[in-house]
């Protein structure tokens, strides 16, 4: 691959200074070249859609902690079934037919799992079941709107889930089984379940020890 020259922050520290306060993306032009050189040559996580690069800054503490219950939660769902394997953010999801990269908080995968290989050594999942976003106030539009408009492309995805960092505030994005059309539901109280296919969840387990003044 042709090197590409030094036009981007390379260090999470020369990111920090683009991002404006408060924000956990920077967004800038560039190529799918400018993507495949930047996963090699940055520290930090980057994201791609077609002209657009998404940069990846530090997570706050409430995210990362509804990380880490997100996928306590889901292996203690799934250790059992080897259908299902779930990973982390580490593992992006690409759209061929988008040329889109997406690495979602969590995702889980039903069946054989599919790749996409960049570079060597360098996957994407082409086929997940589950996926998970949590927005924060500057990632809200990009989140529900291209993002997820391009997460329903994906053929066997059948859940989107968005959870905002603040409060319990989440909505789940599911296909109708009988018609394949997306529906949506919301959720905003500790007390509430939410279903996938026989297995529920407490919204409560999602946020158990998340101090949402530090969010």
């Amino acid at each position: 691959m042709e090197k590409v020259a030094v036009k981007f922050p390379l260090t999470q520290s020369a990111l920090q200074e683009l991002a404006l306060p408060g924000a956990d993306k920077v967004h800038l032009p560039g190529t799918f070249e400018d993507f495949l050189y930047l996963l090699n040559a940055a520290e930090f996580s980057i994201e791609y859609q077609p002209k657009e690069l998404i940069l990846m800054c530090y997570a706050s503490p409430s995210h990362e902690q509804i990380v880490a219950n997100l996928l306590g939660i889901f292996y203690m769902l799934f250790k059992n079934d080897p259908d299902f394997r779930c990973f982390g953010s580490n593992r992006p999801v690409y759209i061929p037919e988008l040329q889109a990269s997406y690495n979602p908080d969590t995702s889980i995968v039903r069946g054989t799992p599919q790749y996409h290989e960049y570079l060597p050594g360098r996957k994407a999942t082409l086929n997940p079941w589950l996926v998970t976003e949590i927005a924060s106030p500057s990632t809200e539009r990009f989140d529900r709107e291209d993002k997820l408009r391009r997460y329903k492309k994906i053929a066997t995805l059948q859940y989107i889930l968005y959870l905002y960092q603040d409060g319990p505030e989440l909505t789940l994005h599911y296909r109708e089984p009988k018609t394949n059309r997306w529906a949506a539901m919301d959720y905003d109280a500790f007390d509430q379940t939410i279903s996938l296919e026989e297995h529920s969840i407490f919204v409560r387990d999602i946020y158990a020890k998340v101090d949402f003044t530090a969010a």
